[in-house]
């Protein structure tokens, strides 16, 4: 295969189609295939316990096409949830929003920005010299990333209903020059109940650290090692815990993604398949103990 690049695209354009079909004929079972292969185990969807079962289950039940979680999933359209609950404060600029990128005037942005699609995970563009941004190439990848799908392939129909768009907003300084540090609040029913913060976001070296919400460090992974305890309290979470309360209330999980720059609270996005749902805690016993601080209505009562 390796010998004839052309049927090896052939190939994968094929599996694509198949897993695609599949996926949205019999959502549970693509869910069970693609969970096994990810965590090694058949998740009990019936009866689920651990974070990523519970996960997997609300994205299939409560949250497939939910126009409410689809507005939310939305990087673009979150903005209108955001303000309808008193927190268009925390806010960030934006500077356009785009259906293609050769609508991208690049010369009316400013020196720094930051630039992506609405409906993706992961695919961003992050510009601090303008002078030296590679506009181009900027514009082939946006191009390619409002052609994917990944909500399909991931078995999260909820992204599927979202209009694939560019958003373009300002970018966040940080106090120690290093990518602002990401403060990711699990909530559930409008009570925070968990929460990590993603650090060191550059050259592949990110970090993960698990804390409750009082700021007591966790001794788990997932997915990314640890900074350690040593990991600062903002001085802002309370303030931040608030918001969270305000953002996540109707949600049985939902996290909040906030930043806290300069004493300043920015609103990031809300997620509701962290991770996918299928990247594992190392212990592995926290995904249950993780997942016992989220009932479910129905499951848990």
């Amino acid at each position: 295969m390796k010998r004839f690049p052309h049927l090896r695209k052939i190939y994968w354009a094929g599996y694509r189609w198949f897993w695609k079909t599949y996926a949205t004929c019999f959502p549970v079972s693509a869910t069970k295939t693609y969970y096994k292969k990810k965590l090694r185990y058949v998740p009990d969807l019936k009866n689920p316990h651990t974070l990523n079962e519970k996960l997997q289950y609300l994205k299939l039940t409560e949250y497939r096409h939910n126009p409410l979680v689809t507005q939310c999933a939305d990087k673009i359209e979150v903005r209108k949830y955001v303000e309808s609950v008193g927190c268009a404060e925390i806010l960030n600029e934006v500077y356009g929003v785009y259906d293609f990128a050769t609508e991208i005037n690049w010369n009316d942005l400013p020196d720094t920005f930051v630039i992506k699609c609405n409906h993706d995970s992961g695919g961003i563009l992050i510009c601090k010299e303008k002078d030296t941004f590679d506009t181009a190439d900027a514009t082939q990848k946006l191009d390619t990333w409002l052609k994917a799908r990944s909500g399909v392939e991931h078995v999260e129909f909820s992204y599927e209903d979202i209009k694939p768009r560019i958003l373009c907003e300002k970018y966040i300084d940080s106090e120690d020059g290093k990518p602002p540090r990401d403060y990711k609040i699990f909530c559930s029913y409008g009570e925070p109940k968990l929460l990590f913060v993603a650090t060191d976001r550059e050259h592949g070296h990110t970090k993960f650290d698990y804390f409750t919400p009082e700021w007591e460090w966790i001794d788990v992974r997932n997915g990314h090692p640890n900074a350690g305890p040593s990991v600062k309290k903002p001085e802002r979470l309370d303030d931040m815990l608030d918001y969270a309360r305000k953002l996540s209330k109707g949600f049985p999980i939902v996290r909040v993604d906030l930043y806290c720059e300069f004493n300043q609270i920015i609103f990031g996005e809300l997620t509701f398949l962290h991770c996918g749902g299928v990247t594992p805690f190392d212990p592995v016993e926290y995904d249950r103990i993780f997942g016992d601080l989220f009932p479910l209505k129905g499951i848990d009562e």
